[in-house]
């Protein structure tokens, strides 16, 4: 099982990237502003291994099985970003 982060995961490609991942038991992320549909991933929101994750301006809302499991804020976000590219040698 692998963790799986879907930037745009609520566009065409994440329509079918993502229910291909579920069905084959891997946990995924969603990350996507709704600005253009996303109504497809509705039907996975109670599912134990969706999250999706909206960007709301300066915050950032984790939601879990229907409901915001954890809030961060932009600058929590990026110094979690450069970690991981510090760790990544990117």
């Amino acid at each position: 099982m692998m963790n799986v982060l879907v930037t745009g995961g609520a566009g065409y490609l994440g329509s079918v990237l993502v229910p291909l991942l579920l069905k084959h038991g891997h946990r995924v992320s969603v990350l996507d502003d709704l600005l253009h549909g996303g109504h497809s991933l509705l039907s996975y929101i109670h599912d134990q291994n969706f999250r999706f994750v909206e960007p709301l301006a300066d915050r950032h809302h984790v939601i879990e099985h229907g409901r915001v499991v954890f809030t961060v804020t932009k600058e929590e976000l990026d110094a979690k970003r450069q970690e991981l590219h510090r760790y990544l040698g990117v």
